[in-house]
């Protein structure tokens, strides 16, 4: 018998990225899948265009039907269930975050008790037909895997240029992460085990969880709002349980497509500070946050030097805030 698989897909004023991502997990043959189009409060149209594609997919392939309800904030509950629709759209009141949003889908998820496993996707990623099976592979393979990563692939490059094979790593020289395989080609037969060892998380873009591991762990922490999220999570789990690495697993993705403009290159880097301090005091020795300390200076000194002050008020009020989700208690997990 198929376990149920639930994929989660967040959107946020990106209907035209969710839609051809949509349009790539059709492609899938798998007969337990469910298919949760989680909406962030877009305020563009993409409610309109997204509830547009569900209905034409719906009456032109009748296998597929489709389940519309919202969130109600404050009771971490639905206005209506349904866990027999093969698509669900799901509206939010409010822009929760990466982590908020695809919470809400764990949520209605683990509702249905024939869930067996949960796939976060980026809505501006692209998978290929044999993404799903080759996870499910590895994953079950791997008995004590929570969460299980993908190869990550640029959209736009031609060439399969890698930008993460299946996550990141932490790295103790410069108190920063980088992907693992970032710029390199890919490689079919890469064995797993190894990038696996260098694996502190698996890649938001991309992350099969199993369903137990959300049980025993909690939901993604809530805080973060942008960045962090995956290794937090990874990191609370992993006494328990190990990650896995699918390398034949493919996902493109469009990667920055959220950040096109001067504002959101800007909101980008706030949270890329405010996670990384945030995440060093939390879970590194003291002798990290002062090479991450140096590192920061040295970015700030170069950028007195181009005269590029508003990215150095930008990066101090990530820093100064993160003292603030620091102190907060009332983290979701």
């Amino acid at each position: 018998m198929n376990v149920r698989i639930y994929i989660l897909v967040l959107n946020y004023n990106g209907w035209k990225d969710t839609l051809e991502c949509l349009q790539s997990l059709l492609e899938i043959d798998y007969p337990e899948l469910r298919i949760l189009i989680i909406d962030n409060a877009s305020i563009d149209d993409s409610i309109e265009r997204i509830t547009v594609w569900l209905e034409e997919n719906a009456n032109t392939n009748h296998q597929l039907d489709f389940h519309e309800c919202s969130y109600i904030l404050g009771t971490a509950s639905f206005d209506s269930y349904n866990n027999q629709r093969q698509l669900i759209l799901i509206k939010s009141p409010d822009n929760l975050g990466y982590a908020g949003g695809n919470n809400i889908g764990i949520r209605y998820s683990l509702k249905d008790e024939q869930c067996g496993y949960i796939w976060i996707l980026n809505n501006d990623t692209v998978v290929h037909p044999s993404a799903l099976a080759e996870l499910l592979k590895r994953t079950d393979g791997k008995e004590k895997a929570g969460i299980c990563g993908s190869t990550i692939l640029y959209y736009h490059d031609k060439k399969n240029t890698v930008q993460a094979l299946g996550g990141a790593k932490y790295n103790k020289r410069t108190g920063w992460f980088t992907h693992i395989g970032e710029g390199g080609k890919y490689e079919p037969n890469l064995q797993p085990e190894s990038i696996e060892r260098d694996m502190d998380y698996v890649m938001g873009a991309s992350m099969f969880v199993r369903r137990e591991f959300v049980e025993d762990v909690g939901l993604l922490c809530e805080n973060y709002f942008m960045f962090g999220e995956e290794f937090d999570w990874a990191k609370r789990g992993e006494e328990k349980y190990s990650l896995a690495f699918a390398p034949n697993s493919i996902v493109y993705h469009k990667e920055s497509s959220s950040f096109k403009t001067a504002e959101m290159d800007n909101k980008k880097l706030y949270f890329l500070y405010r996670t990384n301090y945030v995440i060093t005091r939390r879970y590194f020795k003291p002798r990290q946050l002062f090479i991450l300390n140096i590192r920061t200076f040295l970015s700030l000194i170069k950028l007195v030097v181009y005269g590029r002050f508003g990215k150095i008020r930008v990066i101090l009020r990530g820093i100064f805030d993160s003292f603030k989700i620091l102190n907060n208690k009332s983290v979701t997990h």
